[in-house]
């Protein structure tokens, strides 16, 4: 079979994942477009038969809640599709075994995987950079290969589901607790934090303030205000989560690209 086109399927509150995904979709040789699952809040319907490019970041070991929620959006029937998990090149948890279990779901049937090392939005020192121009070559070629291969299969259920890595840690998220605030003071009121938000929790008219309980720590805030008016709450606890961080990083970490044959 050969797809007639590919589309990107990301929650990408950051851009990393987002990132990695068009790549993978570059690589195909096919048309291609992109859903924004961060910040759309519709359904998502893809043609059957598509090549989806599904993606999601790890937080704490596992795709974020809302993360979930905005994939459930994307619906198609039979299509295949690449699975990409994004993680602060440091342990990429189960988010990969998370997006494989919303898959069928959405219609999809995962013929390959992406572990994908990006830069670590709470601990910036962990995979600084990433992903590389190197990393997204490798990706590009990830992505001719799996257009390859679909080619050259008789049909969607010839080729065998990827075999994923194990689980590196247990299914429970890790919740950190940490949430999304800003200095009023320092605030210029632009709003371009209100705009990235993926779960709407700051007003536009007054984005000095945020809706903690909604908050879910992505950082996506804090990456686009111009002032640096925002930050992640508890900055001395902060610090130490950095510091163990590091303290025990085994990184850099090699994209690991897997397939069924």
């Amino acid at each position: 079979m050969e797809p007639s086109s590919a589309t990107v399927a990301a929650y990408s509150p950051c851009g990393s994942t987002a990132a990695v995904c068009r790549a993978v979709a570059e690589g195909t040789g096919l048309a291609w477009d992109e859903r924004d699952l961060a910040r759309g809040t519709r359904p998502e319907p893809v043609d059957p038969g598509t090549l989806v490019v599904l993606g999601a970041p790890v937080a704490g070991g596992a795709v974020p809640a809302l993360g979930r929620e905005r994939l459930g959006r994307v619906h198609t029937a039979f299509s295949p599709c690449v699975l990409v998990c994004a993680y602060g090149d440091r342990d990429p948890g189960h988010g990969l075994h998370d997006l494989e279990g919303l898959a069928p779901g959405l219609g999809l049937v995962p013929v390959a995987a992406v572990l994908a090392p990006v830069r670590h939005v709470m601990v910036p020192a962990l995979g600084a950079g990433r992903p590389t121009g190197d990393d997204l070559a490798v990706y590009r070629s990830f992505g001719a290969a799996v257009a390859a291969a679909l080619r050259d299969a008789g049909g969607l259920f010839d080729l065998a589901p990827p075999p994923l890595p194990p689980a590196s840690c247990p299914r429970e998220r890790l919740e950190l607790g940490f949430t999304a605030e800003c200095d009023p003071a320092a605030c210029v009121g632009c709003g371009a934090c209100a705009g990235e938000c993926p779960a709407g929790c700051i007003p536009a008219d007054e984005p000095y303030l945020t809706d903690t309980a909604r908050c879910d720590g992505c950082m996506a805030c804090i990456g686009v205000c111009p002032v640096r008016a925002r930050s992640l709450s508890d900055p001395a606890r902060l610090a130490a989560v950095r510091e163990h961080c590091v303290a025990g990083w085994e990184g850099p970490h090699r994209p690991r690209l897997v397939m069924g044959a």
